[in-house]
């Protein structure tokens, strides 16, 4: 009877042993976890520049386009001017909007004035025009301040129509 005492003390005291033990790790792992990651909405590929790959992507660049389009719709490569806060800039861009000064509507102070506008057939050859402007007119981006709420890495700070690239 007394090896059996012994025995179950023994065992209890091994018991608070290691429940004390599992609580202090518990602690220290929540003292050193790191801020949680951003979930994804698509899974990134190991290609060494970032995209997301889902259907009918063609693997756009993730600062692009943060949605899913449809590849294959209709869409306008527009090129406006566009003065706000005392800034006269130029964007090209893609738009699914038939009238391309809805797509600026949103934007408060701006003048926008289209200077020119191509229907594509589909996005992907709309995306494939604005990236060959973008390559082509680098030397003339606009490298100022944030002005619009989005789609500021595609400003030109003078009139690329008219400028050698």
């Amino acid at each position: 009877m007394l090896i059996l005492v012994l025995v179950f003390v023994g065992c209890l005291m091994w018991w608070l042993a290691l429940r004390e033990y599992l609580e202090a790790r518990r602690k220290l792992r929540e003292s050193t976890r790191k801020a949680p990651r951003r979930s994804r909405n698509f899974p990134i590929s190991k290609n060494k520049r970032k995209t997301r790959s889902y259907p009918g992507s063609d693997r756009l660049p993730i600062g692009k386009r943060n949605l899913p389009h449809d590849m294959s719709e209709p869409c306008t490569l527009y090129y406006v001017r566009i003065r706000i806060d005392g800034h006269t800039v130029y964007k090209i861009g893609v738009t699914k909007h038939h009238d391309v000064v809805s797509r600026f509507k949103h934007e408060e102070g701006a003048d926008v004035t289209v200077l020119g506008r191509t229907r594509y057939p589909t996005r992907r050859e709309a995306l494939r025009a604005e990236k060959g402007m973008l390559r082509r007119y680098k030397a003339h981006r606009w490298k100022g301040r944030r002005l619009l709420s989005s789609g500021n890495s595609e400003l030109f700070r003078r009139d690329v129509r008219t400028a050698r690239p």
